[in-house]
């Protein structure tokens, strides 16, 4: 199936495993919603994982990753949307124009904050 792809920062020193419940179900609803294909489907099989685990390697299609390590790979079935989240996470989506320049410096902003 088709994909959306959502990733969170997590806050300074939280493994990925420590991830409240709440958090990864709204970000399985936002990812089911905004899938092109998941969105039509009951059940959907959402998959996590670090970003770290993550690997693409050339030849690859747009979107597909693989990953290095199976075992840091978790995976929670969504069984239908429910509205009232998306609703409510659509309220505080916002749209940034930026270019790779912009993009760029304001990763650098970040990472100087957090490393402070």
């Amino acid at each position: 199936h088709s994909s959306a792809h959502i990733y969170l920062r997590m806050p300074k020193g939280m493994s990925w495993t420590e991830i409240p419940d709440e958090l990864v179900q709204e970000c399985s609803q936002l990812t089911k919603a905004n899938s092109i294909e998941g969105c039509k489907l009951s059940h959907v099989a959402i998959v996590f994982t670090p970003w770290a685990n993550l690997r693409k390697a050339a030849g690859m299609a747009d979107g597909q990753v693989s990953f290095h390590n199976r075992r840091s790979v978790n995976q929670l079935v969504v069984d239908h949307r429910v509205n009232a989240i998306i609703n409510r996470l659509n309220k505080t989506k916002r749209w940034v124009e930026s270019n790779p320049t912009q993009l760029a410096e304001m990763r650098r902003k970040r990472d100087e904050e957090e490393s402070a």
